[in-house]
């Protein structure tokens, strides 16, 4: 296993990953002390939204580029898919200006955050152009290059947001993480043209063409997947809604601390995988023993962090980010649970798209927004009773999915020994 490729691509990436996640967590202890925790619950509900407009604008197609054998249909279809984002972009900029002092009262949003408003589709643009070059590097292999882009935007972001702290800039948050996403940007445009991209062979009709090819992934993995990220984000605005900022600046910090393993580990190898079974799956390939092999990996992963989450929360998070924080280790403490299993089942879910069943997936994660959406409709009497709510819908959830990522493999399995 270790001199297996995947394993030495996984490496390189979490590395580099590792290594880029090293400065906004050491930064933490210093950033939670300068900023509020209604700072950090407006850069909270902002990035929410810029999470969802993010999700949806490129309909998924950048995860199409790893399919096709053809670099120039690669090449088509990453310039197709920029093509989507930016004219969703221009979509949200409409629907920001006529809706915007309908979702900030809707939502009980603090007034500081209509500035940002306007922003919002750029950074989206921005954001979801790099994910779609990303996944050229992934097609081409180049895990180094996608690991170097992580650290050139952490380390901005990171300096940025302590420069501005230090100079008493409350909003300077969101400004240091647009300026990373922006150096992430032009050094994915430099990284792809570096490793093959050419505009020489793409053509309109080509990408047209390809763009109807993958019609399925916008129809039952783009919305879908949209209404997973919106689940997934949406807690924050619900929290906004029904209490204030300052509780989802404490719930900010949980969700970092909790979904830090994902962004270290999960995230890497869910890519590093989704490039190894298509490719298995292209030559007629069994795909049991390395997805088996991985889930073991991520469980045994998955426990160290569970213990030490639960044992030594309270004093780690008074140690680290003051004793002001303790509601968010009260918060991390409860959901730890969920994202334990999210930490093992989020990488495996790349089996449906490289088996191209992205409609059952989108079964499972429309069914999953209406879980999550379920609780605006409930009445909570404080904040603990809504996470136990939020966390008994998510391990019921996420359990499902596992369950439905096994029968996947098992049913391309019995194909493969009738064929």
């Amino acid at each position: 296993m270790l001199r297996s490729e995947m394993v030495k691509n996984s490496f390189t990436l979490i590395s580099g990953t590792v290594i880029a996640q090293i400065i906004p967590v050491a930064l933490q202890p210093l950033l939670r002390r300068i900023f509020t925790p209604e700072d950090f619950g407006v850069f909270a509900i902002y990035m929410s939204l810029l999470g969802m407009l993010a999700a949806f604008s490129s309909l998924k197609y950048e995860t199409t580029l790893v399919l096709p054998k053809r670099d120039k249909d690669a090449n088509n279809l990453l310039v197709g898919s920029i093509l989507v984002v930016f004219g969703f972009s221009i979509l949200f900029l409409i629907l920001i200006f006529f809706l915007k002092s309908f979702i900030i009262d809707y939502f009980n949003f603090p007034p500081s955050i209509s500035k940002w408003m306007f922003l919002l589709p750029l950074s989206a643009f921005i954001f979801a152009s790099y994910q779609v070059m990303n996944y050229w590097l992934i097609r081409k292999k180049r895990f180094k290059a996608s690991a170097i882009n992580k650290v050139l935007r952490r380390s901005t972001e990171g300096t940025a947001q302590t420069g501005f702290g230090f100079s008493m800039v409350s909003s300077g948050l969101i400004i240091g993480n647009l300026l990373g996403d922006i150096v992430n940007f032009f050094s994915g445009i430099y990284q792809i043209r570096k490793n093959s991209f050419t505009l020489k062979v793409v053509s309109f009709r080509r990408i047209f063409y390809l763009l109807s090819r993958y019609k399925e992934f916008p129809i039952y993995s783009g919305l879908p997947s949209f209404l997973n990220t919106v689940s997934l984000l949406i807690p924050v605005l619900i929290i906004t809604r029904f209490f204030d900022e300052e509780i989802a600046g404490f719930y900010s910090l949980s969700q970092m601390v909790l979904a830090l393993p994902l962004a270290l580990v999960s995230v890497s190898v869910s890519q590093v995988l989704l490039q190894q079974i298509s490719e298995k799956i292209k030559t007629s390939n069994s795909i049991r023993s390395t997805v088996s092999i991985l889930a073991l990996v991520l469980t045994s992963l998955s426990i160290p962090f569970l213990l030490i989450v639960l044992l030594f929360g309270e004093v780690l998070f008074d140690l680290f980010f003051g004793i002001e924080w303790r509601q968010s280790s009260d918060i991390t403490q409860l959901l730890i649970y969920a994202y334990a299993l999210k930490f093992i089942v989020s990488p495996l879910s790349v089996v449906f798209i490289a088996l191209e069943k992205v409609k059952v997936s989108g079964i499972w994660q429309l069914t999953y927004f209406i879980a999550i959406c379920s609780l605006f409709l409930l009445k909570f009497n404080n904040v603990r009773e809504f996470f136990i709510v939020y966390l008994i819908i998510e391990l019921v959830m996420y359990t499902i999915y596992l369950l439905m990522i096994h029968r996947q493999i098992r049913l391309y399995e019995m194909q493969l020994i009738k064929d």
